[in-house]
């Protein structure tokens, strides 16, 4: 009956540690990223009956172990940026860090979380809120002024690391801190491209008109109107007015007894507005264009021309926002005329009375200056084969003679002593057939300077910050660790939040330091934590059976008790 006592006693202590552990899983059951834990048991030392060699009998039970289930916990939105839940089996690293006596930061232990409630403190550190912790990662660097991500190795390759080097990439690690990035520094556009379609069918177009003799109705005309832009006078190019030099030729007639061929020789000038009015004939106000056939003469009134030409202005100007070399805006672009079928002239359009004078870099490396009243230069030629695709760049003074150099960037001067240059990128322009334009302009590298105005993460552990100045950049990488067997890791006794991990000392259970998504890890859930994973209704059952099995560890332990009382009675009497 005493083996009974102490079997019923070893019950009631080891079923109560149990209801303990139970017990604090449902004390968690609402607490961040919380690993529930389980009790097992095993029978006592067993001693063999007098007597026998093969029956035994136990001397109860035994605490075997408390075991940490480390399976994912439900993930819920909290609508918070830097609250990060982890969709997988990954850690956060993390380290505290002291002040030594020149007041710099000094990394201390290491720790694996992952409860993913951060915080940016007012000096730009990064750390897990509830605890103070620095979450440690790939800070970017500044290069040349711009802000450039770190590296982290791909999977194979961390994974074929040794120890050693696995442990020394893991304690290179670094707390973020975000000062370096309050501001993002101006930069020059370095280069910009052009690219769309232009519309071909643009200025004054040929017409046919028929035309009837007033002195003899047997004898008619069919008469066709064409324009061009010559060469040896481009005074109007890029100027709001627009002149072109009209010519008529006659491509059917009927004469009666006449057979003489028609005799014409009249042409002239014809300028347009901005407005697509025509302001002069032949260099004048008047309001008819005469034209001899024949000894005849023939009159078109402006309308009668105006409505024939269909003018649409030639111009196209694609404008956009550059920057100097302080980040400082400078609003220009480049405008191209039509000049003929398949040649474009092109030129800055200075729009910013920021800008002072302008060049032409060639590829020579030779400077072309706008201003240059020797040089006389009237602007770049971009000309299309006949499938309307990009044929050569080269320049052209104002008297039409081509410069043997190709421009591969445009250079302005400012009036504040800066200057700016910029490539060229044209090939990518088609000339199509139609009356629309729909060229744009894309530039690289330029960017105003701006502050600091937002975070947020993204699924692979990317800190990605937004700028006053509509940028974009990645400040810091948040890598995830992988262990082979998490439920070996030991909740820190300082930061309960926290595992104690050290690279070293767990080499052999240590799987590498990944991005996340790589390696096993799984991904990193922005704006929501991961809660416990303590199951409501199997904690409810463990404690009904540990208080069954109270009760009957109890109920042995009066029985024995009660069958002692008997034996000591019947002793007594």
């Amino acid at each position: 009956m005493i083996g009974a006592l102490y079997s019923g006693l070893s019950g009631l202590l080891n079923f109560q540690k149990a209801i303990d552990v139970t017990s604090n899983n449902s004390a968690n059951i609402d607490t961040i990223a919380y690993k529930y834990s389980r009790v097992t048991f095993k029978t006592a030392i067993e001693y063999m009956l007098t007597g026998s060699s093969t029956a035994k009998i136990g001397t109860g039970t035994m605490l075997n172990t408390i075991d940490r289930n480390m399976a994912q916990g439900p993930i819920e939105n909290t609508g918070r940026y830097s609250d990060l839940a982890i969709a997988g089996s990954g850690f956060f690293a993390a380290a505290d860090f002291r002040r030594n006596n020149d007041g710099e930061l000094v990394k201390m232990d290491s720790y694996l979380t992952r409860v993913g409630k951060f915080e940016v403190l007012s000096n730009l550190n990064l750390v897990q809120g509830d605890v103070g912790l620095h979450i440690l990662g790939i800070p970017s660097t500044i290069v040349n002024g711009d802000i450039t991500k770190g590296a982290i190795p791909d999977p194979e390759t961390m994974i074929g690391m040794s120890r050693e080097e696995k442990a020394a990439f893991f304690d290179s690690l670094e707390l973020i801190d975000l000062t370096d990035f309050r501001t993002m520094s101006g930069k020059a556009t370095a280069a910009f491209e052009v690219f769309g379609t232009m519309a071909t069918e643009v200025g004054p177009q040929p017409h046919v008109f028929e035309l009837s003799s007033a002195a003899d109705p047997r004898v008619s005309y069919k008469v066709r109107l064409t324009f061009d832009r010559q060469t040896d006078d481009l005074s109007t190019v890029f100027d709001d007015e627009k002149t072109y030099h009209w010519r008529l030729e006659v491509i059917e007639w009927s004469q009666g007894d006449n057979e003489r061929p028609p005799i014409t020789g009249d042409s002239g000038t014809v300028t347009f507005d901005k407005a697509g009015n025509i302001a002069f004939l032949n260099g004048g106000t008047g309001e008819l264009l005469s034209f001899e056939i024949n000894g005849e003469t023939f009159q078109f009134s402006k309308a009668e021309l105006l409505d024939a030409s269909n003018y649409t202005d030639p111009s196209i100007q694609v404008i956009d926002t550059f920057y100097n070399g302080s980040g400082e805006i400078v609003k220009d672009g480049v405008v191209f005329e039509k000049l003929s079928q398949g040649t474009w002239l092109f030129r800055p359009a200075l729009t910013d009375a920021k800008i002072g004078t302008t060049s032409f870099i060639g590829e020579s490396g030779a400077e072309y200056t706008f201003d240059d009243e020797e040089l006389n230069l009237l602007g770049g030629v971009l000309t299309f084969d006949e499938n309307g695709r990009f044929d050569s760049l080269s320049m052209m003074k104002a008297d039409g003679t081509l410069i043997p150099d190709i421009p591969t960037q445009i250079k302005w001067s400012l009036l504040d002593g800066t200057q700016q240059s910029m490539a060229i990128n044209f090939r990518n322009i088609l000339s199509g057939g139609s009356v629309q334009n729909d060229l744009q302009l894309l530039q690289d590298g330029g960017r105003a300077t701006g502050s600091l105005r937002g975070l947020e993460f993204d699924n692979s552990g990317y800190l990605i910050g937004s700028y006053s100045n509509q940028k974009t950049a990645t400040l810091a990488i948040l890598p995830l660790v992988q262990m082979r067997v998490p439920e070996a890791l030991s909740v820190s006794n300082l930061y309960s939040t926290a595992y104690n991990f050290d690279p070293e000392i767990q080499a052999n259970n240590f799987t590498g330091v990944f991005e996340a998504g790589n390696g096993g890890t799984g991904l990193i859930e922005p704006y929501a934590l991961e809660y416990s994973n303590v199951e409501t209704a199997k904690e409810m059952t463990r404690l009904i059976i540990y208080q069954r099995a109270l009760q009957l560890n109890a109920r042995s332990v009066t029985t024995a008790d009660a069958i002692l009382q008997q034996a000591y009675e019947l002793k007594r009497s």
